[in-house]
């Protein structure tokens, strides 16, 4: 057996674990990106009540679907290889347009079950069938996503040789998805710094006289002010399950890169994350309230409050925190063209 025949990948170590210049290397980042700006665009769209659609649109979902690429991509993604450029071919062309096209008919779907939801009665039959549709072509989206950027040969071969890396980031991503409701419930411990920046943001921003009361029911933080429309933020916009999500993803790393870790500075770096990500949410809110101000609609607050926007942005900056740190906390020998491992041909 040779060294380049040997492309079953064995469990990550910290020699192995990509650095952020690999990553933006890797043929991954291109179908993330365009994967995310169709979810986040969909979003406000996929707010359902009634039926399955409840549970198949719902943003755990979505947060389950997204989190278990990212994951696998954190623990396999040295074994898809490197590209130096993108050469487009008319096969590539076709997989995109398949793609843009089945997105707008996704789009249109869901906007059909979104309006059909109001006025179900007598239309049960119309809504499954529609709901069919919009499994298969949401499951249409995500194939042609990747089918786009990385060739389908390719993509095979390494889901194939990688499905042990597959199982354990679903595994680890069904996790936090059972748990996310409970861990929703700690923003009625950990809202107090956030909401006291949150004001103090507004009141830099020139908002008259910002306050913040607390419902009776429930406790929930509600801001607002003078000229500015009051939004209520509860556990299930607060977008607490981020901060989990980092622990996750720094958990996987760490676990994959065993002794060859530097554990303490790994842990400042954890540290050093989290609080950031818990600061940024006070600007995060402090931006929905601007947002929704100025074009004078209360209506996009809540839209941006419930968008997967908040959670793209949170989940890539992990991404960036934890792999563009990695040679400090895991200094070992990883050049990029060790890491990144092609076939021959």
């Amino acid at each position: 057996m040779t060294i380049a025949k040997a492309t079953s990948a064995p469990p990550a170590a910290a020699g192995d674990l990509p650095t952020l210049w690999t990553w933006l290397r890797l043929p991954i980042l291109l179908p993330l990106t365009l994967w995310a700006t169709e979810v986040v665009i969909l979003s406000p769209y996929v707010e359902f009540k009634v039926g399955a659609m409840r549970y198949l649109a719902h943003p755990l979902t979505a947060n389950l679907a997204f989190l278990s690429t990212i994951l696998f991509l954190l623990l396999a993604a040295d074994g898809l290889g490197g590209t130096a450029s993108l050469r487009w071919s008319w096969q590539r062309i076709a997989w995109l347009a398949a793609n843009l096209a089945g997105y707008g008919l996704l789009f249109q779907v869901t906007l059909r079950l979104h309006n059909l939801q109001q006025k179900i009665t007598g239309q049960e039959s119309l809504f499954r069938w529609l709901a069919v549709a919009w499994v298969v072509l949401a499951i249409w989206v995500g194939i042609t996503a990747w089918l786009a950027f990385v060739p389908s040969n390719k993509l095979a071969t390494w889901l194939r040789l990688s499905w042990h890396q597959a199982f354990t980031a679903v595994l680890l991503a069904f996790t936090l998805f059972l748990i996310t409701p409970e861990i929703r419930k700690l923003w009625y411990f950990i809202h107090q710094p956030i909401v006291g920046l949150t004001l103090q943001l507004l009141a830099l921003a020139g908002y008259s006289e910002p306050v913040c009361y607390f419902t009776r029911s429930a406790g929930n933080p509600v801001f607002g002010c003078r000229d500015a429309v009051i939004l209520e933020v509860t556990p299930f916009c607060a977008e607490v399950e981020s901060l989990a999500t980092f622990c996750l993803l720094s958990g996987a790393l760490l676990l994959a890169g065993g002794k060859e870790i530097h554990r303490t500075r790994f842990c400042l770096v954890v540290f050093g994350g989290l609080v950031f990500l818990y600061l940024l949410n006070a600007l995060r809110l402090y931006l929905i309230i601007d947002v929704a101000t100025r074009l004078n609609d209360a209506q996009i607050a809540v839209s941006l409050a419930h968008s997967r926007l908040s959670h793209v942005v949170f989940l890539t900056l992990s991404l960036f925190i934890l792999i563009g740190t990695r040679r400090w906390w895991s200094p070992g020998p990883t050049a990029p063209e060790a890491v990144l491992q092609t076939s021959p041909g």
